[in-house]
């Protein structure tokens, strides 16, 4: 075991203000090689989405220094362009020869190191760590909880609502035009899942509407349309289902007990994060 290196990414939005921001870092622990950017998907998917404090000017700059030094910590080596010197991934030198490569707008700074002797199986806590006390501040950590959020609702609704055969059911709709009654006004709502056997004026039979619990405007608009939809539109309240991805250990999190708690006032809640329970509930909902 021995104790990491860590090098600091730092991208500089002005210029002539000269004020580096810390967007990432970059960890070296016998020959193995971790890193973590600001704005990046999670894991790593070639998108980045840069946060506004950063007010970066031009996204696609930002984007391109990301990929540039995702693509050099791939390589078996890098080579400095100023005398040819090359040093292999092994080398405690690898990352002082990819800083040689910086330039004003965009940098890799030395850290130092992680004064603590560290197995090589714990590269990525320790990079998570670095990340967490040297990047991000409170409204990273809560734009990155709500794209991270989105990201497996997305990914975990088609396997739901396959193993629920929710699609094959009557009356099936996605992305749903409702026309209903909102304070005896005939408004049109969307939906994203609705299941209506008929094309009348009969409400629909269950709806089924995707929540992001870190985005205050998906809570509260989600509540009007279950509160509107038992209180006007005859659908009854176990019926109106809540679609959330949350993990057991982010259940106890004080900022989404609110949430939580105000979803399950109006409806159904159904977790995407405990799959074989979320299916149950879908399959009784719908019946």
């Amino acid at each position: 075991m021995n104790m990491p290196r860590f090098f600091l990414a730092k991208f500089v939005p002005d210029l002539l203000r000269m004020e580096p921001k810390n967007i990432g870092v970059v960890v070296w622990l016998d020959g193995q090689v971790g890193a973590r950017f600001l704005g990046e998907d999670q894991p790593p998917t070639g998108t980045t989405r840069p946060p506004r404090r950063l007010r970066v000017a031009t996204p696609a700059v930002y984007d391109q220094w990301i990929r540039y030094w995702r693509h050099q910590l791939q390589q078996p080596f890098v080579t400095r362009n100023t005398d040819g010197f090359t040093a292999a991934r092994e080398s405690a030198d690898f990352l002082d020869v990819l800083a040689s490569k910086s330039k004003p707008a965009c940098m890799l700074v030395n850290g130092g190191v992680v004064r603590e002797e560290i197995s090589a199986n714990r590269l990525d806590s320790v990079v998570q760590d670095l990340f967490e006390t040297l990047v991000l501040q409170d409204g990273d950590r809560k734009a990155d909880y709500a794209h991270g959020e989105a990201e497996m609702l997305r990914h975990a609704t088609p396997k739901a609502l396959a193993r629920s055969h929710l699609r094959e059911r009557e009356g099936f709709h996605e992305k749903y035009d409702w026309l209903c009654l909102v304070n005896g006004v005939q408004r049109t709502l969307k939906v994203d899942f609705v299941l209506k056997p008929n094309f009348g004026a009969a409400p629909p039979v269950a709806l089924f509407q995707h929540v992001l619990l870190a985005k205050q405007a998906s809570v509260m608009s989600t509540a009007f349309m279950f509160e509107r939809a038992t209180t006007e539109n005859s659908v009854p309240r176990e019926k109106c289902a809540a679609l959330v991805f949350v993990s057991e250990s982010d259940l106890a999190r004080r900022e989404l007990r609110d949430p939580l708690d105000l979803i399950r006032s109006y409806g159904a809640l159904v977790n995407l994060s405990d799959m074989p329970r979320a299916v149950e509930q879908l399959v009784e909902i719908a019946t």
